[in-house]
């Protein structure tokens, strides 16, 4: 564009704004109610109220006046009282739409202003709010706006918003590490979902609380948990439910080395996601089918799962899970000689990480970071960095992760000399596996183990070595 009519542009901005300026009050609403009325006008008449489910809860059909109903709630806001519920009806809207387009950001903005507008629509707004916060990784405000949420439902006399409230709180207890406030808080948000008799919710919040237990170890709660929550998805017809529990289920049928049923639950979950338009979890699902393929050594296949996982979680907001996925790239790419490339990627997964203040994350990342260095020779690097992920999947409950990376360790203590201290975080490291029933890992690293002890002269570290050696 020239500069001609750069500054024609500009004038006219100046224009118009001077000549709104010139306006008393009451004309200027006057003027912001007739520009809503004509674009409603304009797009089809204003859109229908959202049906409520025999759940309680608002469904919204898609209207044309989406895209702008920010714009709209906003002229309603200056045209004054008396378009204050086309306001509330088009925050409302903005919020949804954003929640559907993936602009997390926007709908915390807009379901927080829905529930300044309508104090007694507070409990369900602050709701959709802190979840959507949680969504934009901004734990804080969501801990803030759930608390409020939950508070206001009790004093309202609503169970299902004070449930639901509680049991996305579990998940920002479970992002922090925080074990005992998140099994709490999942339990709490149960009793209140059985009490009001909400076996629909009741199996979305089965489906987080056995995928918590599962990922600290808690192995035989996990497959009840996920067993309760399949059969009531499937009683209340909750497929986006069904389809979230499976994926999940599959990584557990992996670390049983139940192949064929891991594969089919994988399978079935990513193809339930596409049914019911879950993107996010759809890009989880493709991660999921990726790990699989790497397990198995379809290198190739892995790789082009995991490049459509990251397209997707990056077009969907999850940078949490895109750390994730880069993660689990790098390990391909280490696998298959690309040992630069998979440093690469684990540093910038270990960035996310940081960034978000994920230390589940953060302690996978650092002890795959720890391995590298191993082998590049930056020993002490390595040892501080295993030492650091050691301890952060103490805390997180990442029993599965602490088994891994002990091994790890144990295989640096061995390299410079530490032949007991080896030991001994080996020995621990595979009864944590054993216990986890993760016995594919434990028998990799019992043949890595056999391997480097035989290079280092040394018989294997076993229960039975142990016991024969002489005590001081």
């Amino acid at each position: 564009m020239s500069s001609a009519e750069t500054t024609y542009l500009f004038r006219h901005a100046l224009v118009r704004d001077a000549a709104y300026q010139l306006q008393p009050p009451g004309v200027r609403a006057e003027l912001h109610g007739l520009a809503l009325e004509l674009i409603e006008s304009a797009m089809g008449g204003p859109p229908p109220e959202p049906q409520l489910n025999g759940r309680g809860e608002a469904q919204y059909a898609p209207h044309q006046l989406d895209t702008v109903a920010a714009e709209l709630a906003e002229h309603a806001r200056l045209a004054g009282a008396a378009s204050r519920d086309a306001r509330f009806r088009y925050l409302r809207r903005a919020a949804w739409f954003a929640e559907k387009t993936f602009r997390a950001g926007d709908a915390v903005r807009f379901w927080s202003a829905c529930a300044e507008e309508d104090p007694a629509q507070a409990p369900e707004a602050l709701r959709h709010a802190g979840q959507a916060a949680q969504l934009d990784e901004q734990l804080p405000l969501a801990f803030s706006l759930l608390e409020k949420s939950a508070e206001a439902a009790r004093a309202t006399g609503d169970p299902f918003n004070e449930a639901v409230a509680i049991g996305t709180l579990a998940g920002n207890y479970r992002q922090l590490g925080q074990i005992d406030d998140a099994v709490a808080a999942y339990h709490r948000c149960l009793e209140l979902l059985r009490a009001h008799e909400d076996e629909h919710e009741c199996a979305v919040t089965l489906s987080n609380m056995a995928s918590f237990l599962y990922e600290i170890g808690r192995i035989p709660e996990a497959e009840a948990a996920f067993d309760e929550a399949l059969q009531l998805a499937r009683k209340t017809g909750n497929r986006r439910c069904e389809g979230v529990a499976l994926g999940n289920y599959a990584n557990l049928l992996m670390d049983r080395r139940q192949i064929d049923e891991a594969r089919k639950a994988a399978e079935t979950a990513l193809e339930i996601h596409r049914e019911v338009g879950n993107r996010r979890f759809e890009a989880i699902a493709l991660a999921g089918i990726a790990n699989q393929h790497l397990d198995a050594g379809r290198n190739a296949e892995a790789e082009d799962y995991y490049h459509q996982a990251i397209v997707m979680h990056r077009e969907t907001g999850q940078r949490r899970f895109v750390a994730i996925v880069l993660g689990n790239l790098a390990l391909l790419y280490d696998g298959t000689g690309r040992e630069e490339e998979a440093v690469r990627l684990t540093t910038e997964a270990m960035e996310i990480h940081r960034e978000l203040n994920n230390r589940r994350g953060v302690g996978i990342t650092l002890g795959n970071l720890s391995k590298f260095w191993l082998s590049r020779g930056e020993t002490a690097k390595a040892e501080a960095g295993f030492l650091e992920a050691l301890e952060i999947h103490v805390s997180v409950g990442n029993r599965h992760f602490e088994g891994y990376h002990r091994s790890e360790y144990s295989r640096l203590l061995l390299k410079t000399g530490r032949i007991e201290e080896a030991r001994r975080h080996w020995l621990q490291a595979a009864a944590t596996l054993e216990e986890l029933g993760d016995h594919a890992t434990r028998n990799d690293i019992g043949e890595q183990m056999i391997r480097d002890c035989k290079a280092a002269g040394i018989p294997p570290f076993t229960e039975e070595s142990t016991k024969e050696r002489p005590t001081s």
